[in-house]
């Protein structure tokens, strides 16, 4: 299993537009909790977590937006099909496949 890619078939030019994607239809940490079944809660987490790690947008191994997509990302996998981002959240590695140093053993 390789998953998905891009192959250029002629040449691209600097500067050239190969792929385009409205930010409607991106997840972005400044929206990320944006969807009425965390908005209400997103004042409380996102002070919970400047509390609890004091994060305050001074960057460091884990950014505060980077919580936030994942919660955000959580959130829509658990709504299944009934997301609007069902086909992307699909396309996602299964955690067992990913390689990271983090997911190492000792």
């Amino acid at each position: 299993e390789s998953g998905l890619g891009l192959i250029a078939i002629r040449q691209i030019q600097k500067g050239e537009v190969v792929a385009s994607v409205p930010s409607n239809v991106m997840l972005q940490t400044a929206t990320a909790l944006n969807v009425p079944e965390l908005e209400k809660a997103s004042g409380l987490v996102v002070g919970l977590l400047n509390e609890a790690w004091g994060w305050g947008g001074n960057g460091g191994a884990l950014e505060l937006g980077d919580v936030l997509l994942a919660i955000r990302l959580l959130h829509e996998q658990r709504l299944g099909n009934a997301s609007d981002l069902a086909p992307w959240i699909r396309m996602l590695p299964a955690a067992d496949s990913v390689q990271t140093p983090l997911m190492w053993g000792e």
